[in-house]
């Protein structure tokens, strides 16, 4: 839904900025941008479709993108801290792991939601 569209074009930004701040010196910059744009992407699809099986499939798609860009961002700042790289390039896989993992978590308390949901109309 919007949250993750706000969350993909955020971390779409933090690869831009980073392409821009670096003085373009590396496409790897972008990468924050090639897990940004699908979540934002899939989460537009979600905030429009009707279908619930539609809607079932391209929310834990979603997920899946952000939930790889959260462990890539958090294994590429931890292995760039212990190689002593550039706060910039810490800093920013940091980011995208943050906005990415919020994004995961958002949707995990959305599925549990929708769980209980089921669970409790089908008991009555």
């Amino acid at each position: 839904g919007n949250g993750g569209v706000g969350l993909g074009l955020a971390s779409c930004l933090v690869g831009a900025i980073t392409y821009e701040v670096t003085e373009r010196a590396s496409k790897t910059a972008l990468i924050p941008a090639f897990f940004g744009a699908p979540v934002a992407g899939l989460s537009m699809v979600l905030a429009t479709t009707q279908s619930a099986a539609v809607r079932k499939h391209v929310a834990h798609g979603a997920v899946i993108v952000s939930a790889l860009g959260t462990v890539g961002g958090l294994v590429n700042s931890v292995m760039g801290l212990a190689k002593g790289k550039s706060r910039i390039v810490v800093g920013e896989s940091f980011a995208m792991a943050v906005l990415l993992g919020l994004h995961v978590r958002m949707a995990v308390k959305h599925f549990k939601a929708v769980a209980k949901m089921k669970r409790e109309a089908a008991s009555q």
